[in-house]
């Protein structure tokens, strides 16, 4: 999965147009006290081949936006340049193993030789997943750049929930320059408690971070979250987009978001139902990608949708295996090589798997109830494919041509090496797992996500391991 994660995501955070300006700590140009903008976004995140590269070729673009007039919003950066030797470039503004941090400022000089006067430390100094970094980071953001609303972006890879760590969840910004540990997403959660900081969104910039377990754990410390269940795909256009949105829009953030949808639809997904190399159009149609935005306060509503869930499943196993043995193999999973499956899909194939009447409609009930509660939490959802068969059949998830995008945790698969048996007690300390009981199913079910590439489910285009995959008009 780490591989597929390069791919994507090093073409993505280009999007990470990182505007920088002559704020730092360590020597000189700390800004005095200003007047709150009504917005700053807090870019948090490191390097690692060519993201690098594709970090600063967006600077000047996304300076251009923050130095016009109608401009809302200030942006922070705490970035560290990748210590790896791979794919890193002379020609970078900044230096390998680096750490650079910056307020914006129109007058930002993104020259060589001035990028480099806003060096902050070395990035082996520097430990990106600990929250006392990043929460001395969110502090030092409100005292240079202070806002009426705080936007978060981490930015690099990002894993969901994986049980094969050392921390709770592996989360996102894997730093090469501290062997590449993640920032768990309990360690975000810290270092907004530290700092006392309600964000109006946390926008993740990275793969696999569309799932429940990431959004329950977050949703008391943000009122929208950014998001993509898919491996992600991503470029400038995120920044740019977001940016552009909130200086149109800024007394109403839900239709700035509304545009930034808008926009990133029509300068960036629809771009790549139009790719002249066939080569690179097989490749895209082997990489399905998504983006969405949650409201966190209308979590809490699907979560007790799942509770449910998991304990009609729960209860109903040990009489009808072999109906909930099928339907949990023929989920949805957004990448082959996790157990990241579609919650509606699951329920939806549990409704028409089970074979006992009574049952079926107690199922059917719940995928509605749990439809419902979904599209309260969702503001919009942007899919970059549809995935049809080859006559032009919906192939699945039963809901319609693509995934409804949020995505849980359904057992063991290929690339983890550390079980769910071996790591329960972590689960079990999750705020999604407390919340819903979700591991009362697991325990019972732990490895029916079926992975074995022999699987119908992943011979079937709904998958990314499959090179069936189509753009349509």
């Amino acid at each position: 999965m780490k591989k597929i994660l390069n791919l994507l995501i090093v073409a993505g955070i280009a999007a990470l147009g990182l505007t920088v300006s002559s704020c730092q700590k360590d020597t000189k140009d700390t800004p005095g006290k200003q007047t709150p903008a009504k917005y700053t976004l807090m870019i948090y995140g490191c390097g690692g081949g060519n993201v690098d590269g594709q970090l600063e070729y967006v600077l000047e673009d996304l300076q251009k936006e923050l130095s016009t007039d109608r401009n809302q919003v200030g942006v922070t950066v705490m970035y560290s340049m990748s210590a790896s030797d791979k794919e890193f470039s002379a020609d970078f503004r900044g230096k390998k193993g680096t750490t650079y941090r910056y307020v914006l400022d129109k007058n930002t000089d993104l020259t060589r030789t001035g990028y480099q006067q806003y060096k902050y430390k070395d990035a082996s100094q520097v430990k990106l997943n600990s929250a006392a970094t990043l929460a001395e980071f969110i502090q030092w953001t409100k005292e240079n750049a202070p806002a009426e609303n705080y936007i978060l972006m981490p930015m690099n890879h990002g894993g969901g929930f994986d049980l094969g760590t050392e921390l709770l969840t592996k989360g996102a910004v894997y730093d090469d320059n501290n062997e590449e540990k993640g920032v768990a997403i309990v360690t975000f959660a810290e270092a907004l408690k530290q700092t006392n900081t309600k964000l109006k969104a946390l926008y993740w910039y990275d793969c696999l971070m569309g799932q429940l377990e990431v959004l329950t754990e977050m949703a008391p410390y943000c009122e929208y979250q950014f998001a993509s269940t898919h491996v992600a795909r991503v470029n400038n256009d995120h920044v740019m987009g977001i940016v552009k949105a909130l200086n149109d829009y800024p007394a109403d953030f839900e239709k700035a978001i509304g545009a930034q949808k808008t926009y990133l639809e029509t300068q960036f997904y629809i771009a790549f139902k139009n790719v002249p190399d066939d080569h690179q159009k097989d490749v895209y149609h082997n990489e399905n990608c998504d983006f969405a935005c949650w409201r966190s306060d209308k979590i809490a509503a699907i979560n007790e949708q799942v509770k449910k869930f998991g304990e009609f499943m729960a209860s109903t196993y040990p009489k009808h295996p072999m109906d909930l043995d099928v339907a949990t193999s023929w989920v949805y999973l957004f990448e082959k090589d996790c157990p990241h499956a579609d919650l509606l899909d699951y329920a939806d194939n549990v409704a028409e798997f089970m074979t006992d009447a009574t049952l079926k409609a107690q199922a059917g009930t719940i995928a509605e109830d749990l439809k419902k509660a979904i599209d309260a939490a969702l503001v919009y959802r942007m899919n970059g494919v549809h995935l049809k068969s080859g006559d032009g059949k919906s192939i699945c998830p039963k809901r319609g041509s693509y995934s409804v995008g949020i995505s849980i945790y359904a057992g063991q698969g290929e690339d983890v090496d550390l079980t769910y048996t071996m790591m329960k007690s972590r689960y079990k300390d999750s705020a999604f797992d407390k919340a819903t009981g979700w591991s009362k199913w697991l325990d019972i079910n732990e490895t029916r996500v079926i992975t074995d590439a022999t699987h119908p489910n992943l011979n079937n285009p709904c998958n990314d391991s499959s090179w069936e995959l189509f753009w349509l008009d």
